[in-house]
C-alpha cells in the first residue's frame, strides 16, 4: 500500500488574479485622489491663510498711518495749502513713519495704484518732511499687488455750516476729513473689508521757509501756529 500524498494547493485562476488586480487598482485610485484632495486642500487653506495675513498688515499699516495723519499746511504762490488732498484713487498726506522706514519721523505720504508686473499695484510712497519739493526723490514700496480696485472716500463737511457726508475727493485746504474709507479688491481673491480710520480733529500747524515771508491767514483757528521754518 502507498502512502497517502497530500493534495495539491489550488491556485488562483486568471479571472480570480485579474478581479484582485482591478480592485488593488480602484483602492489605490481612491487613496491616491484622496492624498491629492488633501494636499489641494492644503494648498488652498495656506494660501487663504497667507491673503488674509496680507490683509491684516496692510489694515494695520494704513490704519497706523492715517490715523497718525499731521494736518500741516504750506505756502505755496503767497497762499497756504493743507498737506491733505485725495481722491477715489490716490492719497496724499502728512504722516510719521515707524523708525525701520526711511530711519522714521515725519514724512510726505502717497497711497495709490501704479503699474506692475501683473496688473496694477497698490504703492505706499514717502520722502522727508524737508524736502518741501514736490518732485524730490521718494521711496516706495508694494503692500499688495494685482489690485483689480482701490477707491478712497472722506467723511466730512464741504462747508463750516455744511452737515458731514461721504466724499468721492477732499480737496479743503484748511481742514481735514474725520474718517477715511479704503476699499480694496484683489483680481485673484476675495474683496477686503472695507477699512475706516478716524482721523485727529487737531490744529492746522504751518510750515513755512527762512525766505518765505507768508504768515497763517487772518482766519486761522488761534490753536494754528507756525511750527517750523525751514531754510
Amino acid at each position: 500500500m502507498f502512502p497517502h500524498q497530500p493534495k495539491a494547493g489550488r491556485g488562483f485562476t486568471l479571472l480570480e488574479l485579474l478581479v484582485g488586480m482591478a480592485v488593488f487598482a480602484l483602492m489605490a485610485g481612491v487613496v491616491l485622489g484622496g492624498i491629492r484632495l488633501g494636499v489641494k486642500s492644503w494648498d488652498a487653506a495656506a494660501e487663504r491663510s497667507a491673503a488674509v495675513d496680507e490683509m491684516r498688515v496692510v489694515h494695520a499699516l494704513l490704519r497706523r498711518q492715517l490715523s497718525s495723519a499731521l494736518p500741516l499746511a504750506t505756502s505755496r504762490a503767497g497762499g497756504w495749502n493743507l498737506v491733505f488732498e485725495g481722491d477715489s484713487r490716490s492719497l496724499r498726506f502728512v504722516s510719521e513713519l515707524p523708525g525701520y522706514v526711511s530711519g522714521g519721523g515725519i514724512h510726505f505720504v502717497t497711497l495709490e495704484l501704479a503699474e506692475g508686473a501683473k496688473g496694477d499695484d497698490m504703492v505706499l510712497r514717502w520722502r522727508p518732511i524737508h524736502a518741501l519739493d514736490a518732485d524730490g526723490p521718494t521711496d516706495e514700496a508694494v503692500l499688495a499687488k494685482n489690485v483689480g480696485k482701490l477707491r478712497f472716500e472722506y467723511f466730512g463737511a464741504r462747508t463750516r455750516n455744511a452737515l458731514p457726508e461721504w466724499l468721492q475727493t477732499w480737496h479743503d485746504s484748511r481742514t481735514m476729513p474725520r474718517l477715511v474709507r479704503v476699499t480694496v479688491e484683489q483680481e485673484d481673491s476675495e474683496a477686503w473689508p472695507e477699512l475706516v480710520v478716524a482721523l485727529e480733529a487737531n490744529a492746522v500747524r504751518f510750515i513755512t521757509s527762512r525766505q518765505d515771508r507768508a504768515q497763517p491767514p487772518e482766519d486761522a483757528d488761534q490753536r494754528d501756529e507756525i511750527v517750523e521754518r525751514r531754510s
